[in-house]
């Protein structure tokens, strides 16, 4: 067997694996630590890291699994010699900070999350639910993977309070934001952050209007707390469509009132959180929003579960990313045939100024998608801030079947805006 370091480029070790310490599962934690040669001794020394005075990690979360991938050996491309384990081309001498030779990284950052993802599966894949009805004893089964795309696994709703229609809807936080997406993505001023997720099984997929008001049971460690005349819910959306039409520039504008105009390709998913406040309702948008790469396509169903609206989007002065539509909507409703659908065309300021008659065409089609997705239509501008703020409320007034005042817009040469005419 060869075992010279280029025989074994691309072939990732098998990560260290350490069982938690009170002998009982109940958390996995997969930690990535430097250029990703150091799991052997890093993993074991950080256990005895004390988080506190008192206790190290393994005794502050003693159900707790701890999985240590390693990164593969990757031949540094620039100067096509050196050979060094490192989740992606990083090796380069002078680079600054990951950002000068961006193009040399992509593929191995590809082929690192894919890597990791697998391990996410394979965890999620050792996850079993069964129920036992207290009547007939009768029991039934299911696979992790088979609950996560249930339709019952729905958006979190809790004592929900009907919101008055017309009523002002004021932000009383600012955007918390989340991702899973690449390294690239992220520096010490970071707006995306490592989520921590908890997946709970709902009954519905949208939430409903009318529902009592009163007391709202909260736990908070395991304890019971009560809190008066206080109502909360969850909205999760979707947004799915091509590469570099403008998803995440839409979603960081909705939720932190922000544009940049430089472009940072989504590896994975992204998403962010908005909570607004309608009487006594908190409302919590949590936007979801997947690269539209195709090797991404296989998170799909992250985005789309749950989902009680998706944004199916397209870039307007790109026909190809409205093509595409169809195919984006076939998948995305084979996760979620309950959601609501909205057909979202982005860069309206560019395509305004487009001849008259490819205005009408693109129009023309995106009115046909629409009618046969039975969705909204709305045309969008991120950088003009054109409509963006209008798609959730009009997400929001269909999510409570809400009577919605906001003006139609039907005339090409405008930005389109239908939301009650085309279904």
């Amino acid at each position: 067997m060869d075992r010279s370091p280029a025989a074994n480029i691309g072939i990732y070790p098998e990560p260290v694996i350490v069982q938690s310490h009170s002998g009982q599962h109940k958390q996995t934690f997969i930690i990535l630590h430097g250029r990703g040669d150091t799991a052997d001794h890093f993993g074991p020394q950080l256990l005895d890291w004390h988080v506190t005075d008192h206790k190290t990690l393994r005794h502050a979360f003693p159900d707790a699994k701890f999985v240590f991938p390693g990164a593969a050996l990757r031949r540094v491309q620039l100067n096509n010699v050196a050979i060094v384990s490192q989740w992606f081309d990083s090796g380069h001498p002078g680079l600054d900070r990951g950002k000068k030779y961006d193009d040399l990284q992509i593929e191995g950052l590809r082929e690192s999350i894919k890597h990791l993802h697998g391990l996410i599966e394979a965890a999620i894949a050792e996850i079993q639910i069964f129920g036992v009805s207290s009547s007939t004893l009768d029991m039934e089964f299911t696979s992790g993977e088979e609950s996560s795309q249930d339709p019952a696994y729905q958006p979190q709703v809790i004592n929900e309070q009907d919101p008055v229609s017309g009523g002002a809807v004021a932000s009383n936080a600012h955007g918390q934001t989340s991702s899973t997406n690449s390294p690239m993505d992220v520096d010490s001023g970071s707006r995306y952050n490592s989520p921590s997720l908890q997946y709970q099984q709902q009954p519905h997929s949208r939430p409903g209007s009318g529902m009592e008001g009163g007391q709202q049971a909260q736990y908070q460690d395991g304890r019971q707390t009560q809190q008066p005349n206080k109502s909360s819910v969850v909205i999760k959306v979707g947004m799915v469509g091509d590469a570099q039409i403008g998803k995440t520039s839409l979603m960081v504008k909705y939720v932190e009132g922000s544009w940049d105009e430089d472009y940072i390709q989504t590896l994975g998913v992204n998403f962010m959180e908005k909570t607004i406040s309608i009487r006594n309702t908190e409302i919590t948008f949590s936007i979801w929003d997947l690269g539209g790469q195709r090797e991404f396509v296989n998170m799909l169903p992250l985005v789309c579960n749950d989902a009680v609206a998706i944004l199916f989007m397209f870039d307007l002065t790109r026909k190809s990313t409205l093509n595409s539509i169809k195919e984006w909507y076939r998948q995305g409703r084979g996760f979620n045939k309950t959601a609501i659908p909205f057909l979202i065309g982005t860069k309206y300021d560019h395509f305004v100024n487009f001849p008259r008659e490819d205005q009408e065409e693109i129009s023309n089609q995106a009115r046909r998608f629409a009618k046969a997705m039975r969705a909204s239509l709305i045309f969008s501008s991120t950088s003009h801030s054109i409509n963006v703020q209008k798609i959730f409320k009009i997400v929001l007034s269909k999510a409570f079947d809400l009577k919605c005042t906001i003006p139609e817009i039907e005339n090409v040469g405008e930005p389109l805006l239908l939301y009650q005419s085309v279904n």
